[in-house]
């Protein structure tokens, strides 16, 4: 085995490291740090107000952050409701879900069906383009029996839900598998070539 060829398959071996490095740098605060960033509740403010026959959530979407739109999920009085009536977002292909999705940047309007008094539960998730994502969060209003008016509660635990899958953790492992076959391969051709060798002068 020559050298460059050498070289070049220990290059291949290490950038996937280098890369997810850089990667984990920027998720673990190396070049960000969460003091550079708005509360979750101030970086997308929401108000709401009802009508007849549904409630209309106007989300105020601070500069440099976006709302995911399939993120969206309403519980009223405990019971999800299915339709929710969005607007088309931005695409743009997410590192963080590995796959085009729609945002929605400075502001959006949710609707839905919903008549009876009781508490609203609203999940939402967003990022910052600095480079974080915020988990998944809830927010809650309190519709009055006797009027359309919506009170904002602020912040709240969601229901029992799946958890969020650990994207960082299922590329630590899709890279320490590619290392690990660079790695057999590399010794492979190490060993081939010993063996060639010996063969050659035998």
């Amino acid at each position: 085995m020559t050298i460059h060829t050498r070289l070049t398959l220990l290059a291949l071996l290490l950038a996937p490291c280098f890369a997810f490095a850089q990667f984990d740098n920027l998720s673990a605060g190396g070049s960000l740090s969460t003091d550079d960033l708005l509360r979750v509740d101030w970086a997308f403010r929401s108000q709401a107000l009802g009508s007849d026959e549904s409630i209309d959530v106007l989300w105020i979407v601070e500069p440099g952050y976006y709302l995911y739109r399939k993120q969206f999920r309403v519980f009223i009085n405990g019971e999800e409701i299915s339709q929710l009536n969005l607007p088309a977002g931005e695409k743009a292909y997410d590192p963080l879900f590995d796959e085009e999705l729609e945002i929605y940047r400075d502001e959006v309007l949710l609707n839905f069906s919903g008549q009876e008094s009781g508490q609203i539960n609203i999940r939402f998730q967003g990022c910052a383009d600095a480079g974080y994502c915020y988990p998944p969060s809830w927010v809650a209003f309190e519709r009055s029996a006797d009027s359309d008016s919506v009170t904002y509660l602020g912040l709240v635990d969601g229901p029992d839900e799946p958890p969020v899958q650990d994207s960082t953790s299922a590329r630590i492992y899709l890279y320490n598998a590619f290392a690990l076959v660079l790695f057999a391969g590399f010794f492979w051709l190490g060993m081939r070539k010993s063996s060639n060798r010996i063969q050659t002068r035998n």
